[in-house]
C-alpha cells in the first residue's frame, strides 16, 4: 500500500511491537523504531516524531494508543478490522484539544493472532505474548533456542506450559473484566483439576442477598462451584444451598478464557444464560450486550459471536449439562481467528 501524506507517522514500543509493526506498516509510516525492530524488518529507522504513539498498557494485556484524533482513530480502526476479540475503550482527554487516547485490550484470540503475525517476522513460540506478561526472561531463552533449533518448538512449548500449573487446595482468582475495563475479582479454592484442563473452583458466600441473574435469594452458607477451562467461551457457575440443594445454574459468556499463574482472565460479553431447577434455560441481558456494542467497546462480529453462543447454549442444555462438552463444542460457527496475512 502506498503511503500518503495524510497517513500519520506511528511510533510503537512494548511487547507487541513486532506484530503491530507488521500490521501497521502496511497502512502507516512507522517511525523511531528500536534497533531490534529496525533489524527485524531490515529498515532504517526514521527519527521523526510520530503523530501516534503506541505503548503497552500497565498490565500488558493490550496497548494505549495516543495521538492526533484522526491518527489514533485510524490505527484503532485497523486493529478492530484485523484482531478478532479486541476491546476498545476511548479515554477522555479534556483540555487536550485535537488529541485522542484509546485503551485497546487484546484478549485470548487477539494474542493468538498476534503470535502468528509475529512468527512471520521472527521465530515465535506459541503463546508468546501471553507468556511475555509474566515470564519474559523464559520467553527470551526459549526463542533463542528456537532460532538455533527450530525442531525444538514442541519441546519448548511443553516446557513453557509448566509455568502455569494448578493444584487442588490452591487459591484461584478470576479476573472478570467488563468491556469498559472495570474488573470484578472472584476468589475461590480449586477443588478439582481435570485431565481435560477444566478447573473446578469453590466459592463460599456469607450473609443474605440476591442473585441478580438467577433472580433468587442468596442465603447464609450458599456456595458456588465454578467450572472453567482455557479457551472456552463459557464459564459455568452452579449455585447450591448450605444443604447442598441446587439453586440454579449461571452460564457466563465471555471472550475465550486465558489462564495465568493462580488465576484466569476474560472479557465478560454481558449476555448470559441462566437455568433454574425445573425451568428451561433462558438468555438474559441481551440488551446490555447490544449497549456495549453500540458504545464501541466490542466489534459487531464479536457481538454476533456472543449471541450465537447464547443461542447454542439454550439449544444444547436440555440435552447435556456436561461442561467439558459445552466448552469444546459451543463456539461461533464463523472464523474469528482473523487475518494473519498482514
Amino acid at each position: 500500500m502506498l503511503l500518503t501524506s495524510c497517513k500519520p507517522k506511528v511510533e510503537i514500543r512494548g511487547i507487541y511491537a513486532t506484530a503491530l509493526t507488521k500490521i501497521l506498516s502496511n497502512h502507516f509510516q512507522i517511525v523511531r523504531m528500536s534497533k531490534v525492530i529496525s533489524e527485524r524488518f531490515n529498515k532504517k529507522t526514521i527519527h521523526d516524531f510520530g503523530e501516534v504513539s503506541i505503548r503497552d498498557k500497565a498490565d500488558k494485556h493490550g496497548i494505549v494508543v495516543l495521538g492526533t484524533v484522526e491518527g489514533a482513530e485510524e490505527v484503532v480502526k485497523i486493529l478492530k478490522e484485523i484482531l478478532p476479540d479486541v476491546v476498545v475503550r476511548e479515554k477522555s482527554l479534556k483540555g487536550w484539544l485535537g488529541y485522542g487516547c484509546f485503551n485497546v485490550e487484546f484478549p485470548y484470540l487477539s494474542k493468538k493472532l498476534l503470535d502468528k503475525i509475529r512468527n512471520k517476522v521472527t521465530p515465535t513460540i506459541p503463546n508468546h505474548h501471553k507468556l511475555r506478561i509474566f515470564a519474559s526472561s523464559f520467553v527470551d531463552e526459549a526463542e533463542k533456542k528456537l532460532c538455533s533449533s527450530p525442531e525444538m518448538e514442541k519441546e519448548l512449548e511443553e516446557m513453557l506450559k509448566m509455568l502455569i500449573n494448578f493444584e487442588v487446595g490452591e487459591e484461584f482468582k478470576i479476573d472478570h473484566v467488563k468491556p469498559d475495563g472495570w474488573i470484578l475479582n472472584l476468589k475461590g479454592e480449586i477443588t478439582n483439576v481435570k485431565p481435560t484442563g477444566t478447573l473446578e473452583v469453590k466459592r463460599k458466600f456469607r450473609g443474605k442477598g440476591f442473585y441478580d441473574g438467577l433472580k433468587i435469594p442468596k442465603d447464609e452458607g450458599d456456595y458456588c462451584i465454578t467450572k472453567i477451562k482455557e479457551g472456552s467461551w463459557i464459564v459455568k457457575h452452579t449455585y447450591y444451598s448450605s444443604e447442598n440443594n441446587l439453586k440454579g445454574e449461571f452460564y457466563n459468556i465471555n471472550t475465550p478464557v486465558e489462564f495465568y499463574p493462580g488465576k484466569a482472565r476474560y472479557i465478560d460479553l454481558e449476555v448470559d444464560v441462566v437455568k433454574r431447577p425445573g425451568e428451561e434455560p433462558e438468555i438474559i441481558d441481551l440488551e446490555i450486550l447490544e449497549k456495549v456494542s453500540e458504545e464501541g467497546f466490542i466489534t459487531e462480529k464479536l457481538t454476533e459471536a456472543a449471541k450465537e453462543i447464547a443461542e447454542k447454549l439454550v439449544e444444547t442444555l436440555p440435552e447435556t449439562k456436561k461442561y467439558e462438552h459445552l466448552a469444546e463444542q459451543i463456539k461461533p460457527k464463523f472464523q474469528l481467528l482473523g487475518n494473519s496475512d498482514c
